[in-house]
Formats: structure tokens, sequence, C-alpha cells
């Protein structure tokens, strides 16, 4: 089963009683969603100076090359952006207007060929980067960052702020361009959700998917008090939502027994 996790599609802190939860269909909208949150994440402590935000920005850093190194991932940015391209142009023109895809349409030209001049693996650099390893390496262990463990990185940390950003603005350089492509894809989806008023009786919600129709991401949105939150498991043929409610956090989650409101968004593109 995956879980449902919440995020804003503008990356902002916005104070709202509408809850929104998003689950991905497919493992490259999946990946995609992460890296985003991380990206987000790193903006976040880049915004601030004190060395804790600095250390938590080079720990999400580490995440990013992580996650970066399992596959190609700008080739699946390509081919994401090459397969939205597509499917706008086939799109009516109401659709388009209706849908404000219009501009993303135009920015997509040039993210690919950005892409496509962009040589080697997003994370090649890092390979010789000894001080971003040795960190790497002391963080698969819990608290291994002490100023014993690595007496470089905790003077590091006590350099002027502006050279600690300087220093992290420039590693994260070589994803600048695939963080844009991935804003854009996730906004084209986020622009096309069908949307209706559904009813999980009991706390359980089923419906069939149509393999004729490419299903991209599934949102869920909650009003009012957030009193409920949704697991989803999402198979070839259908999905299925399960509501829960948890009193206190070191409670066990339990299922809904009672039915549940909640507008469903089918974001297809």
């Amino acid at each position: 089963m995956s879980h449902f996790y919440a995020t804003l599609p503008t990356g902002k802190q916005i104070v709202s009683d509408e809850l929104i939860f998003e689950q991905p269909v497919t493992e490259r909208i999946r990946t995609f969603l992460r890296l985003q949150q991380l990206f987000q994440r790193i903006d976040f402590h880049l915004e601030r100076k004190s060395a804790w935000d600095t250390q938590a920005a080079v720990s999400t850093l580490l995440e990013i090359i992580n996650l970066t190194s399992r596959g190609d991932l700008k080739g699946e940015v390509i081919k994401e952006l090459e397969r939205q391209k597509t499917a706008i142009q086939q799109a009516p023109d109401s659709d388009l207007k209706r849908l404000q895809l219009l501009p993303i349409l135009e920015c997509q030209a040039p993210m690919i060929e950005q892409l496509h001049n962009q040589k080697g693996q997003l994370n090649h650099n890092f390979q010789n980067n000894e001080f971003l390893n040795a960190i790497r390496r002391r963080r698969t262990a819990s608290g291994n960052t002490c100023s014993f463990d690595l007496p470089a990185y905790h003077h590091w940390l006590k350099r002027p702020t502006q050279e600690r950003h300087t220093a992290l603005k420039n590693w994260l350089e070589p994803f600048d361009t695939v963080k844009t492509a991935i804003d854009t894809i996730l906004d084209a989806i986020r622009e096309t959700p069908e949307t209706s008023v559904q009813t999980a009786p009991n706390g359980f919600f089923q419906l069939n998917l149509n393999p004729s129709r490419p299903l991209q991401m599934i949102r869920i949105y909650i009003s009012g008090p957030p009193g409920v939150f949704p697991e989803m498991s999402v198979g070839k043929h259908r999905f299925t939502i399960r509501f829960f409610a948890q009193t206190a956090p070191e409670k066990k989650a339990d299922q809904v027994q009672s039915d549940v409101e909640f507008q469903l968004g089918c974001c297809i593109l």
C-alpha cells in the first residue's frame, strides 16, 4: 500500500482548511514528486543563515544525489516533457485555454533542448567531490557527523553564510534545469484534474481505471478540520482509498467507520 503525502502545488506555505493529498500513479511521477519535495526543502534552508540550516541543506543535497543516481533521470524528464508536449498539442483548443496549458507548452521545447545539451549524468560532478563523499559515508550511521567525525565539515559550517550558500548553489547548479522541468511537468499535471465529489462509505472507496486514459496522478481534497487522512493502493485496473483517523501521533490509526465526503481529482494528461 502506498501512503499519501500532503503537498501544496506551488511549494509555498499556505494556511488553509483544505488538505490536498497526492498519489502518483506511475513510477516516473513518483520520482518527480519526491525530487520536487527535496528541492523545496533545500530552498527553504537556503533562505536561512544558521549552520543548522546549512547542515540540513547538505543532508537534503545528498538525498537528491542518491535519488538521481538511480537510472537515467535526465532521460526520464526528457521523455515526460516530450510526452506532455504531444498530448497538449493534440488537445482541443478549448481544453488548452480552460486548463491554462498554453504557457506550459511554450516553455517545454527550450527545456528539452537545454537537457539534451547538458552533457553527462546529473551527479557525475560529485563522484570526485571528496568533501561531500566523506559526509555521505558518515551519514550511513546515526550521529556520525560530529566535529570529531568530520572536522573539515565542522570547520566549513562555521564559515560565513554567503560562503556556505555559494558552495551549495554551485553544487546544485547541475540540477537547475531538471528542477525547473519537474516543476513544469507537475504543474501541467495538476492543471488537468477531472474533479468530482465522492463519498467513501465506512471510510472505503474504490474506482475502476480506464486503461485507455493516461492517468498520472490522483488528488484528494478534504475540507474542514483535518480529522481524517487517506491511504491509497493503486493497481493496474483500479484504485482504492481508505480513510483513517488518528487521535494522537503515538496512537494507532483506525479506519473510519462513518461516511467520508471528499473531492476526487483524476489528473489525466
